[in-house]
């Protein structure tokens, strides 16, 4: 009579497997944005625009790294930072030197390439437009540099509140780059929700080398005659040989 038998894995096959299985694992794991470590020669910064600051960390992590910020404006001009930024440490350390000389200031990490630099209390802030609710956005292979450079073109919602009272709205003209686009659909969601997703898209669109990967800067003038500004920041092109 035939009689099924267990089949017996030997024991050192089992571990070998399972061992491959985890360096597998760990190699499609994504990286954290915070714990980056930049490159290894320190940077000194003696009253640096902000904006230019965070510019230079970006490219200090190799193409790793992006960020969305509201900048405020005093006059047209942004806040200026004196900060020295030691070699090899991460975008955490880097970013705390920072808002230690630049105090107002919380970071969040969005997804594995993507930090948030907002001032605090922006959420109770009417003024703030990352505020505004967007019931629906819907936006079909455009490049994400033209989404970011006219936002108001492609957030009705957005264009609705800062032409409101005028009786009409205003004209807007978009000129869109050779860039390969990406698609944003969401609803219920918030203008920094947008931004945010309009980054996600262009990293998902770099990991398939399809351009570029950007990240957003919100210009807000606080002081003179408010104003809201929007453009790309930073950018990053998919290397060779990278997983994400």
């Amino acid at each position: 009579m035939n009689v099924d038998r267990p089949k017996i894995v030997p024991t050192g096959v089992l571990i070998a497997a399972v061992a491959a299985a985890g360096v597998c694992f760990a190699q499609q794991a994504p990286p954290d944005a915070f714990e980056t470590k930049l490159l290894s020669v320190p940077a000194d910064y003696d009253r640096v625009e902000l904006q230019w600051v965070l510019g230079d960390i970006e490219g200090r992590a190799r193409g790793l790294v992006l960020f969305g910020i509201e900048i405020p404006l005093d006059h047209g001009n942004q806040p200026l930072v004196s900060a020295h930024i030691p070699a090899t440490v991460t975008v955490r350390e880097a970013l705390k030197i920072v808002f230690e000389k630049l105090p107002g200031y919380t970071f969040t990490s969005v997804a594995p390439h993507l930090i948030t630099i907002l001032p605090e209390g922006y959420t109770a802030d009417p003024g703030d437009m990352l505020n505004l609710p967007v019931p629906s956005v819907d936006i079909v292979n455009v490049s994400p540099s033209t989404i970011l450079n006219d936002m108001p073109h492609y957030i009705p919602a957005l264009h609705a509140e800062l032409f409101k009272g005028q009786g009409c709205f205003g004209v807007s003209i978009t000129v869109s780059d050779s860039a390969p686009g990406i698609t944003v659909t969401a609803h219920d969601t918030t203008l920094l929700g947008v931004l945010n997703l309009v980054s996600l898209e262009s990293v998902a669109a770099a990991g398939d080398h399809r351009g570029f990967a950007w990240g957003w800067a919100y210009l807000r003038e606080r002081v003179a005659a408010p104003s809201h500004t929007w453009r790309p920041f930073g950018r990053w092109i998919q290397g060779r040989g990278r997983t994400w």
